[in-house]
């Protein structure tokens, strides 16, 4: 988790920078990498989200990731609030 923390904050800029250039292929490489992370914390939601925008990514959708980023966004924002959290 850790790791997840430090890391999935870079990648997740990678996504929204490639989304707001267009850059369909920098958006999938990057969405492709931090769903497996999420998925190995068990951030199922997070995942999915991540696999449409690998799909619409690879589909060359710049539209469709575009309107696909603020759920993604939110859902990102809560998996940090989460794992931030005290126990």
């Amino acid at each position: 988790v850790d790791i997840y923390m430090s890391e999935a904050p870079k990648i997740f800029g990678q996504i929204e920078e490639a989304v707001g250039s267009g850059d369909t292929d920098a958006a999938r490489r990057a969405a492709h990498s931090l769903k497996s992370a999420s998925g190995n914390i068990r951030a199922v939601r997070l995942a999915e989200l991540l696999q449409a925008m690998e799909v619409l990514g690879k589909a060359g959708d710049v539209e469709g990731a575009r309107g696909a980023l603020p759920e993604l966004q939110g859902e990102f924002r809560a998996v940090l609030a989460y794992l931030r959290a005290p126990r």
